[in-house]
């Protein structure tokens, strides 16, 4: 069985699952909203790792096309802990510096 990620656009929650293709929509424990399902990049490489940075840059754009500062900020945090990227780190450090005082 393949590992996918699981993710909440409501909380940020990222989850990897064990599942099949064509198993149900996974509901977020944490807000109880339906998450989105990706393949892992954990189990793809390193394209797959590019792709995660990719997904996280664009999920962050959003947020703020949106106004929801606090949202990106939390996101690129969590990503922060789980994607060892350069260009994550800047964009929240950068981020955070805009948002400070």
């Amino acid at each position: 069985m393949p590992i996918y990620e699981y993710i909440c656009k409501e909380c940020n929650l990222i989850l990897e699952i064990i599942t099949g293709y064509n198993s149900p929509p996974l509901t977020c424990p944490k807000c109880r909203k339906e998450m989105q399902k990706k393949p892992s990049t954990f189990s793809m490489g390193k394209n797959r790792m590019e792709e995660r940075v990719k997904n996280v840059l664009e999920l962050t754009k959003s947020y703020l096309k949106d106004g929801k500062v606090e949202d990106a900020k939390k996101l690129l945090h969590k990503a922060k802990e789980y994607i060892k990227n350069d260009t994550i780190n800047r964009v929240y450090d950068k981020l955070s510096q805009k948002t400070e005082g």
